[in-house]
């Protein structure tokens, strides 16, 4: 059997989602499929590349002003976040 996750939004409550492999993990359960979306999808490709604690360290380093920077808020791009700092960090 194949074990899947789907990550969800929420914006700086998503990071939550680092704590959630992490503990499926330690229980031993084997995430063989994973997808997201907005941060969820940052949360999940860093799982997939194996550079989730990486992420989790530094997520953790970020003060609330950092974490709302994120969001890159801004309609005239097409939406309300780009995410696009998340991404270049990704990167």
């Amino acid at each position: 059997m194949k074990i899947g996750i789907a990550l969800g939004s929420g914006a700086a409550r998503g990071w939550a989602h680092i704590g959630v492999i992490q503990a499926l993990e330690k229980l031993g359960v084997k995430i063989d499929v994973v997808s997201g979306c907005s941060i969820g999808a940052y949360v999940g490709a860093a799982y997939a590349s194996g550079r989730l604690e990486e992420l989790k360290a530094w997520a953790s380093s970020l003060t609330e002003w950092q974490t709302l920077s994120l969001m890159g808020i801004g309609i005239r791009r097409g939406g309300l976040a780009s995410g696009q700092k998340v991404f270049d960090k990704l990167s």
